[in-house]
């Protein structure tokens, strides 16, 4: 997937995301065209964790254990 940055916020967004506003969401900057994903290396997603997600892996992860005795 195709990723755009910002520098000063270290922010990664797919281009999918940016729908047709190729700003950063933190600061208001263009956004820049990735060439490489090295480029990515210790930038964070701009989209915020779905929390729901977190719970459902650990409950299917409880459900594949062995019950504690």
């Amino acid at each position: 997937m195709p990723y755009v940055k910002c520098v000063p916020c270290r922010i990664r967004v797919s281009v999918a995301d940016t729908g047709t506003d190729p700003s950063c969401p933190g600061c208001g900057l263009a956004l820049e065209p990735v060439g490489k994903l090295a480029e990515l290396m210790g930038f964070r997603s701009a989209q915020p964790l779905d929390e729901s997600i977190p719970a459902l892996i650990a409950q299917e992860i409880g459900l594949e254990l062995p019950p504690r005795t």
